[in-house]
């Protein structure tokens, strides 16, 4: 029924948005009639005891009964006769809005598709993989046997200054420039993000040439020769002068989060997530091989060719776009308000981080929300 109604709330806004906000001037005109035409009959089990049928389709107890528990007899004991024609009333309103969304392909919107996509998984996947499934000896060996995925590895803040030769800069001059700023940082390394975002190359020097936490391993769009003189330094430490292919660096290492090694009772609830989604991808897997086995799938292989996939800027190795902090004692467009020091203000139900960040109180929430998540701002995701 959620699905439904979330259904039918958007692609009324659809409707409205198509219309420039009148939704009797669509392309079928105001006295279009919605049909039923195409649905698959709806199983008992979502129609209850049929109270109407709308263009063949029913309508019955399972839609109306959550609209009688929002409202309260007028005699505050019983529905009349008339109060429970209006309930059903409004319940084959949206059974007409819905049949009119559905004759306009509304399903076809990326979003609605992803809903009902989600649906199906739940209903034919999800609801048949429980937590009693899985035995403590099973989550354990699990953990056991990956101990690794369960390690937040140290991690240092890298800043990075990078003088790049060019049109209007000579190859000397660069590694001059460099120098002359090493010398400066050497003495008062607390400048770099002043000196980075002045003189610095590349899309990071706006943010002071910060590059954020990197592990050893290293970063998605930072070359290995950063990562390795960064970890070469002790905290606090500024590099030598050195050349890369994009240009001369310095780097700075501001701060380090130490190895975090988690135990099994930590982090069992978030093996329990884990060892569910493998079973959840396995189940898939097989529900979606017994898809194909009745479709007829023709690849266009002059297109496929043809086609060049759209990276993200982020993967290129450009920096996120920074927003303007809040103001202090302001409220923003959704209603968020923010204290003296420009922190958000936390609602019932929510925890703020040291960063500003909003989580959820309840540690589970967070783990729902994002189960990837390993540590956020000194605040356990996974317990």
């Amino acid at each position: 029924m959620l699905l439904r109604l979330s259904f039918v709330a958007l692609t009324v806004a659809a409707l409205t948005a198509c219309s420039g906000g009148n939704s009797s001037t669509t392309a079928s005109g105001p006295t279009a009639k919605a049909s039923a035409s195409g649905l698959t009959a709806k199983p008992e089990a979502l129609v209850g005891t049929t109270l109407v049928t709308v263009n063949g389709a029913p309508v019955g107890t399972v839609a109306a009964d959550p609209l009688a528990a929002r409202m309260t007899p007028a005699d505050g004991a019983a529905f009349s006769t008339d109060e429970k024609r209006d309930l059903v009333n409004r319940a084959a309103q949206d059974e007409l809005l819905f049949q009119a969304a559905f004759q306009r392909g509304m399903y076809h919107d990326p979003k609605i598709r992803k809903m009902m996509v989600n649906q199906l998984l739940r209903t034919e996947i999800y609801g048949s993989v429980r937590n009693s499934d899985f035995s403590d000896d099973e989550l354990r060996a699990y953990y056991d046997n990956n101990t690794a995925e369960f390690i937040v590895p140290e991690k240092l803040q890298i800043r990075r200054l990078l003088i790049s030769a060019g049109p209007d800069r000579s190859d000397a001059d660069a590694k001059s420039l460099a120098d002359q700023l090493r010398r400066t940082l050497a003495a008062d390394p607390t400048s770099f993000a002043k000196l980075a975002e002045e003189n610095s190359s590349g899309p990071y020097a706006r943010r002071g040439g910060d590059l954020g936490y990197v592990s050893p391993e290293g970063k998605s769009g930072i070359p290995d020769e950063i990562v390795k003189a960064a970890f070469e330094l002790d905290v606090g430490g500024v590099s030598e002068v050195f050349r890369t292919g994009d240009g001369y660096n310095i780097v700075h290492v501001p701060n380090k989060r130490e190895r975090l090694d988690r135990t099994f009772e930590q982090m069992k609830g978030s093996v329990l997530r884990r060892v569910k989604n493998a079973k959840y991808e396995t189940l898939t897997a097989a529900f979606v091989d017994g898809l194909k086995e009745g479709a007829k799938m023709d690849f266009d292989e002059t297109a496929l060719s043809a086609w060049t996939p759209k990276t993200s800027a982020l993967a290129a190795g450009a920096a996120p776009e920074l927003k303007a902090p809040p103001a202090p004692n302001s409220t923003d467009a959704n209603g968020r308000e923010y204290d003296e020091k420009g922190m958000p203000i936390p609602k019932e139900g929510e925890v703020v981080t040291n960063s500003g960040s909003i989580i959820p109180a309840d540690p589970e929430e967070r783990d729902a929300n994002d189960e990837k998540r390993a540590l956020m701002e000194g605040v356990d995701g996974e317990e």
